[in-house]
């Protein structure tokens, strides 16, 4: 499956379906990746309905591989990463999909390139917080988890579960 360069990491993405068929493009959620069960789930479905899906793995996770040398990875540069997985897949536009924290990274990308968003879909998905990074998105989540009154055990389970 195809590699990309992009500044500081190579970006692996997957594309399955025709190349005449209606676009979806995939933002997986946190350590999520191409290769997953969801993933590998999602895009059967879509494309056995008809739809041409590219998935990338974010920053961090699956076959992509970052030199950050401990420089945050921002939802913008994840999005940056989708607008070059679809340039390199041929892919002018798409219907974006996000999962979980690709949810907050779909929406920087409908807010960054509007012009290439069909349309947003954002699943079990925070959707988007003023935190530019995972760290960000943890915290976040920790701390409403803590502010619902969800036992502090479990959150810390949820805790390393992301970690």
């Amino acid at each position: 499956m195809p590699t990309l360069r992009r500044e500081a990491a190579e970006i692996y993405y997957v594309v399955e379906g025709a190349d005449d068929a209606v676009p979806v493009a995939i933002a997986p959620g946190m350590g999520a990746h191409s290769g997953d069960i969801l993933s590998s789930l999602l895009s059967g479905m879509l494309t056995r309905a008809g739809f041409r899906v590219l998935i990338v793995d974010n920053q961090g996770s699956g076959r992509t591989v970052s030199h950050r040398d401990g420089t945050l990875i921002t939802f913008g540069d994840m999005a940056a990463d989708l607008a070059a997985a679809m340039d390199d897949a041929g892919m002018p536009d798409a219907h974006i999909i996000g999962i979980s924290m690709g949810g907050a990274v779909a929406t920087s990308f409908v807010l960054d390139f509007p012009q290439r968003a069909r349309s947003l879909i954002s699943i079990v998905s925070l959707a988007y917080g003023d935190y530019p990074s995972r760290a960000g998105f943890i915290v976040e989540t920790m701390r409403l988890l803590r502010d619902h009154n969800v036992p502090l055990n479990l959150i810390n389970r949820v805790g390393l579960l992301y970690l």
